[in-house]
């Protein structure tokens, strides 16, 4: 039963998120100083479930500033945007599973020398803090 309010709740909320993406560029749209810091991290949660409103929203936090989103989750939202395009991701926060002990391995990452900078610009920590995260994670 919870779930087909949640499920509701969620297709509610993307139409708002869909209208708000329909105004013009300029025009306010859900972010920290609009909604505040929960409100963006809800329109975050609805943009991860749909792969149109991933990159929408992706511009839209791009856009807005700095401080307006959430750093780590638009580098999240660019992470799958480019991935799912073919493209190497720049923050490597996309993991896959991969050989017999099914360790998770970072998708392929564009310029990797660089990505811990790019991370921490982000508020992300070291790839390899949380690659290993992850994989201890995945024992449990």
């Amino acid at each position: 039963m919870l779930g087909a309010a949640a499920a509701a709740g969620d297709s509610a909320g993307t139409a708002l998120v869909r209208a708000q993406l329909r105004q013009p560029r300029g025009s306010p749209f859900p972010t920290r100083s609009v909604v505040g810091a929960a409100g963006v991290r809800a329109v975050w949660l609805l943009a991860l479930g749909d792969t149109v409103l991933e990159a929408a929203v992706m511009r839209r936090f791009m856009e807005a500033g700095l401080g307006e989103a959430f750093e780590a989750d638009v580098a999240v939202l660019e992470d799958r945007v480019r991935t799912r395009a073919g493209r190497g991701q720049l923050y490597g926060t996309a993991l896959t599973t991969t050989g017999e002990r099914s360790a998770r391995v970072p998708l392929r990452i564009e310029d990797s020398a660089h990505v811990d900078l790019r991370r921490d610009a982000a508020g992300l920590p070291p790839l390899s803090q949380s690659v290993c995260a992850a994989n201890s994670a995945a024992e449990r």
